[in-house]
């Protein structure tokens, strides 16, 4: 089977990770922005304030700083039942996926779906 080409997206894009539970359903979304795009990897930031989709009992625990509601929110994509909620990035983060890790996981958007 050949492969289809893999986009390259320019750098200062936005692209939005999307983390997605077992069953196919997205378990959250976050906003970032490419630094780099080559052959051997995607390289992108999350800068504070970046929107992102969460488990709305994830985003509660970010908010209120409670870790025992993080932990329910883990019980509940357990169980794969879960309500998604707007959240934004804190803090400023940098990913690098391989190549091969790319697939699906990076799309073109504005902004999270929601």
């Amino acid at each position: 089977m050949e492969e289809e080409p893999v986009k390259c997206f320019e750098a200062g894009e936005t692209v939005v990770r999307r983390d997605v539970h077992r069953s196919g359903r997205v378990w959250s979304e976050q906003a970032l922005r490419v630094l780099l795009d080559s052959t051997e990897a995607l390289v992108t930031a999350c800068p504070p304030g970046a929107q992102a989709v969460w488990p709305s009992l994830y985003a509660k625990a970010r908010a209120d700083g409670d870790p025992s509601v993080r932990t329910e929110a883990f019980d509940a994509m357990a169980t794969g039942e879960w309500e998604l909620g707007p959240g934004c990035g804190r803090r400023p983060s940098c990913c690098c996926g391989s190549r091969r890790q790319r697939g699906s996981a990076s799309t073109p958007s504005s902004r999270p779906t929601g």
